[in-house]
């Protein structure tokens, strides 16, 4: 999850994170989840059903916007230990 914070907040290299990004709409106004939602592709292969962003998706998505819009690592760390 930290990892995905991290990318999303734009610590790391945007040509590198780029695939990851690329799957998401940020919004401002839906009511029902956070604004970093990631939208998962449908999954073809049994390889790929296991790789990181397949796996983090679910848990990512099912953080409150309070959570994820946290404005430091450490921050984040701390809202998510809480859960």
């Amino acid at each position: 999850m930290i990892e995905v914070y991290k990318i999303f907040t734009e610590k790391y290299d945007d040509i590198v994170t780029s695939w990851l990004t690329g799957r998401h709409v940020e919004s401002s106004c839906d009511l029902r989840n956070h604004r970093f939602i990631i939208y998962q592709s449908p999954i073809q292969f049994d390889t790929r059903k296991f790789s990181f962003t397949n796996r983090v998706i679910s848990a990512w998505n099912s953080l409150q916007d309070s959570v994820v819009s946290a404005n430091a690592v450490n921050t984040f760390k701390n809202c998510l230990d809480r859960l």
